[in-house]
């Protein structure tokens, strides 16, 4: 039976594409004009109008012994301020090494309490997803946790970000 009513509403559309091939043939043909030609676009021009500056640090492998290294915490800031002095004057990063321990403390914490509630709950089987025991309870504490204060993934970015220089 279901083949029967596949073919019908097949054979359906068929004829009904049959019947108003005049008009789809001519909204076809309308929507091909209004289409911007390829050809009348020089391709100098296209590609001028999409290039854009794009600020790179200097090579990673240096030629030449350098005294100060530029994946180092003050070289990517010392680089990351010129090219913020030099784009608009922007005020200078500067390094806060209590609020990089404060949100690696608190990922830390936040990985070791889901960890923990995860464990729990494999540990004592359904048993630890039942009223019967606190398991569920520890792991929803453990999601709202992350879910309020930030997750550590969150959190391990943002202090990787602040290394950075603000640039992720």
């Amino acid at each position: 039976m279901k083949k029967v009513i596949t073919a019908i509403i097949i054979l359906l559309i068929i004829g009904l594409g049959w019947y108003f091939r005049a008009d789809l043939l001519d909204f076809y043909a309308r929507l091909a004009k209004n289409l911007p030609s390829v050809e009348n676009v020089a391709l100098d021009d296209l590609i001028n109008k999409i290039q854009q500056t794009i600020s790179a640090p200097p090579p990673l492998r240096l030629t030449e012994q350098a005294p100060e290294s530029i994946l180092t915490k003050a070289g990517v800031l010392k680089w990351t301020n010129s090219q913020r002095a030099a784009n608009g004057g922007l005020l200078a990063l500067t390094e806060n090494a209590k609020l990089d321990a404060a949100a690696l403390a608190k990922a830390a914490a936040g990985d070791a309490a889901a960890n923990c509630a995860r464990t729990s709950v494999q540990v004592h089987g359904a048993l630890g997803q039942t009223w019967e025991h606190d398991s569920h309870l520890y792991v929803r504490r453990a999601w709202q946790g992350a879910a309020m204060l930030g997750d550590s993934r969150a959190l391990y970015y943002e202090v990787a970000r602040r290394f950075a220089g603000g640039a992720a």
